[in-house]
C-alpha cells in the first residue's frame, strides 16, 4: 500500500506528463502535415530545405538571366548567378502575384549570390565542377563565394565611407570588442583597424575575442572608400578565419559585390577585387541588344 505522501507527488507529477505527451502529439501531427505537404509539391518546383518554388527555382535557373545590371544591360551564364530576383519579385516567404513576366534587358535586377574558383575564375557549370567545391578542405579552398546587390538593393554611392564612420569611427558602447583604433602600419596597401582595449573578465585584449574583426580600407586618390575588408580573429582548430570584401561596379554599373574567402588569400585582395570586376562586366552585351522571353526564375 502507497502511502499519502508518494501518492500526492504521483498526482503533482500527472499534469506535467499530460502537457509533455500533448506536445509530442502535436509535434507528430505537424511533422505528418509538413511530409503530406512537400509530397504533393510537382516535379518542376524543385525543394530546398523550406525555401518557396520561386526561391527554389531561382537558384536553378535553366536557362541564361538577362537583365538589367545598375545601368549596364546583362546576360548572365545559368552557372553563374544563384538565387536571382529582379526589382519587384516577392520576398522570402512570398509567391509572386501573377504569372511569371517576360524579362529583356531592361528589366532591373535586384541581385544574385555566386561561387566562383579563384584564379581562374571558373564556375561551378559541370558535375566536375560541383565535386571540386567539395574536394578542398576549408582552409585551401580556392572557391569564393559572392553576392551582388543592385536595383533596389543598391546601397548608393557613398556607401563604404558610411560604413566606415558608423563601425570604426563612433564609438560602440555595447560590443566593446568592435571599439576601433587605426594602426600605424599598413598591411598588403590596406589602412588596418583593429579592436581596441583589454577585456576585464579575460584579461585579454578584445582582439583576440571570438567575435572580434580586424577591417582593412583602401582608398582612392580623393580619399573616397574603394575597397571595405573585414576578417574574422577566431582562432581555433576548426575554425577557419575568413574575410568579407566589399566593393562598388561604379561608375559602370550601380551595384555593390560581396565576396568571402579564407584569410590566408588577403594579400591577394586587389586582383580578387580586379577579377571579380571584369568577370561581371564580361556579361555586359550591347545597349541594341534586346531578347524578351518569359524568365526561367522568376
Amino acid at each position: 500500500m502507497k502511502n499519502p505522501d508518494e501518492q500526492s507527488v504521483r498526482k503533482s507529477r500527472l499534469p506535467g506528463r499530460i502537457v509533455a505527451c500533448g506536445l509530442v502529439l502535436v509535434f507528430v501531427v505537424m511533422l505528418t502535415i509538413l511530409i503530406v505537404a512537400l509530397s504533393e509539391l510537382s516535379d518542376d518546383q524543385p525543394m530546398v530545405g523550406f525555401q518557396s518554388p520561386e526561391m527554389a527555382a531561382a537558384k536553378y535557373a535553366k536557362g541564361e538571366v538577362i537583365g538589367n545590371l545598375g545601368g549596364m544591360p546583362v546576360t548572365i551564364p545559368p552557372h553563374f548567378a544563384h538565387y536571382v530576383e529582379y526589382d519587384g519579385d516577392p520576398g522570402w516567404g512570398e509567391r509572386m502575384s501573377s504569372s511569371r513576366p517576360l524579362r529583356d534587358h531592361q528589366s532591373k535586377l535586384r541581385g544574385f549570390s555566386f561561387k566562383v574558383r579563384y584564379p581562374d575564375m571558373g564556375g561551378a557549370d559541370s558535375p566536375g565542377g560541383h565535386r571540386d567545391q567539395v574536394s578542398y578542405p576549408q582552409e585551401n579552398t580556392p572557391w569564393i563565394h559572392g553576392l551582388l546587390n543592385t536595383g533596389q538593393d543598391y546601397s548608393g554611392d557613398g556607401f563604404m565611407d558610411r560604413w566606415v564612420h558608423r563601425t570604426v569611427e563612433i564609438p560602440n558602447r555595447i560590443l566593446k570588442y568592435a571599439n576601433y583604433e587605426k594602426l600605424p602600419k599598413r598591411e598588403y596597401e590596406l589602412t588596418i583597424y583593429a579592436p581596441t582595449g583589454l577585456d576585464p573578465k579575460t584579461k585579454k585584449p578584445y582582439r583576440e575575442d571570438d567575435d572580434a574583426k580586424d577591417v582593412f580600407i583602401s582608398r582612392d586618390q580623393t580619399g573616397k572608400v574603394e575597397t571595405y575588408i573585414y576578417c574574422s580573429n577566431r582562432r581555433g582548430d576548426w575554425t577557419v578565419q575568413i574575410c568579407t570584401q566589399v566593393f562598388s561596379l561604379e561608375p559602370r554599373a550601380k551595384a555593390d559585390v560581396s565576396v568571402s574567402y579564407r584569410r590566408n588569400l588577403l594579400p591577394e585582395w586587389w586582383k580578387i577585387q580586379q577579377a571579380v570586376r571584369r568577370l561581371i562586366f564580361d556579361f555586359s552585351v550591347p545597349s541594341s541588344a534586346s531578347i524578351c522571353r518569359k524568365s526561367d526564375i522568376s
